[in-house]
């Protein structure tokens, strides 16, 4: 992979400057041994620099999402196995919502007596209109979400305001996304089974401006309390 070409350059690079340096340190004139030894560090740097611009400007910055949201498996759960590469997860890519501050500023309006859109409230579908994501977020979590070999059109399905793009794809697919890997955990007294990651989940940073989060990966779903044995009449 090209970071894999550039730690190996690096490598070489700094070991020959190594040896270089070597060169230099021998000298009798400490005066000149001590500045060679200032540029030979700097060159140290931007070779470094240089191969951290490299590798991601192949692979591309990513971010971590949700940092808050525990990665914890909850009581109740246990980890079954790794999960296998066309195991399937269903995943929810939440889209940005636009105008949000404008929505808040409406509200104000609307609730403030002496303004002139005193209670003149919005329709449901004049607040969907206005907060709902643009074409360009729509077309980036498409494009993004396709570019791990997933078929938005058959695998995806996109909620009526295309604020929820929901996916089931494979986990490999998930993986190459999100940056994380998945489990199969079993629920010991229901005995269902779930796939999660107990990992913080990245995305590229072009995708984090058009997406809020991404559902599926941390959250356990819900499991229904056990019954209470019913009491016998006296």
């Amino acid at each position: 992979s090209l970071c894999m070409q550039w730690s190996m350059c690096t490598r070489t690079a700094l070991l020959e400057k190594d040896t270089f340096l070597g060169c230099l340190l021998a000298s009798n004139n400490s005066s000149i041994g001590y500045s060679r030894l200032r540029l030979a560090r700097m060159l140290r740097f931007f070779i470094l620099l240089a191969a951290f611009v490299a590798c991601h400007a192949g692979t591309g910055l990513r971010v971590v999402m949700e940092r808050e949201q525990s990665t914890e498996v909850p009581a109740g759960w246990m980890l079954v196995e790794q999960a296998q590469a066309n195991e399937e997860v269903s995943l929810v890519f939440a889209v940005k919502h636009r105008n949000t501050e404008r929505l808040e500023e409406l509200f104000w309006e609307v609730s403030t007596p002496g303004t002139h859109s005193y209670r003149k409230f919005l329709s449901h579908n004049e607040i969907n209109t206005l907060v709902a994501p643009g074409q360009e977020s729509i077309n980036a979590i498409t494009s993004w979400v396709s570019g791990a070999g997933v078929s938005v059109a058959e695998q995806c399905r996109w909620t009526k305001a295309k604020e929820f793009l929901r996916c089931d794809i494979p986990c490999h697919a998930a993986e190459m996304l999100l940056a994380v890997s998945f489990q199969v955990f079993r629920h010991e007294r229901t005995k269902s089974m779930t796939v999660r990651s107990t990992e913080h989940y990245s995305v590229p940073l072009t995708v984090k401006e058009h997406l809020d989060f991404v559902g599926g990966v941390h959250r356990f779903p819900p499991v229904a309390k056990e019954a209470k044995p019913k009491q016998k009449g006296v």
